[in-house]
């Protein structure tokens, strides 16, 4: 019976496909808490999916949307068990996906490290802090590491052109004269 229903689970979690739509996120959401009792192998299936090299870069930032609403709205011990895998899981998909995913990530990151303030001040647990700690410290990295400049779509920007010497040609008019030393330099 029981791999049945993960079998089903994760027919549901391929469906998600690149596009986040909120009805399947829902479902599975739901489906995670009618079936409570594995969560441990729910958990499991979504790192596998996410870590594995075949699921393509636009597929993980849907689960990782799926990951959140599981742990926000069933808990129990859903945060417990993601917590095993959400360092290597987030850290993989953050160096891999686009910068508009990045940027996706780093808010959700950020409503979960809100939540865990929270839940520390009800006492109760979301995550290990020390999790979403190395998260953080993590995407500050990347965010050093990274070119202004790194979406391919950024490069196609059309930027004005400058006029040389060399770019005149007959009858195109007088090249651009360089400004006087004084006006340079005046105070």
């Amino acid at each position: 019976m029981a791999d049945l229903i993960l079998r089903d689970f994760e027919y549901k979690l391929n469906q998600l496909r690149d596009y986040p739509e909120r009805a399947s996120i829902l479902d599975l959401t739901k489906f995670s808490e009618v079936h409570i009792s594995l969560a441990e192998y729910f958990a499991n299936i979504i790192a596998a999916k996410i870590i594995d090299p075949k699921t393509n870069v636009t597929f993980k930032l849907p689960i990782f949307y799926l990951m959140d609403s599981i742990m926000k709205n069933v808990g129990g011990p859903y945060a417990a068990f993601f917590g095993r895998h959400l360092l290597e899981t987030f850290s993989r998909t953050f160096a891999d996906v686009p910068t508009r995913d990045r940027e996706k990530l780093d808010f959700l990151l950020g409503t979960w490290e809100e939540r865990q303030v929270t839940c520390i001040k009800e006492r109760s647990i979301f995550m290990p802090g020390d999790v979403l700690l190395k998260m953080r410290e993590f995407v500050h990295a990347k965010k050093r590491a990274t070119p202004l400049v790194a979406d391919s779509n950024l490069a196609q920007i059309k930027r004005p052109r400058v006029e040389t010497e060399a770019s005149y040609g007959r009858g195109q008019g007088i090249p651009p004269q360089p400004l006087p030393m004084q006006v340079l330099f005046h105070k």
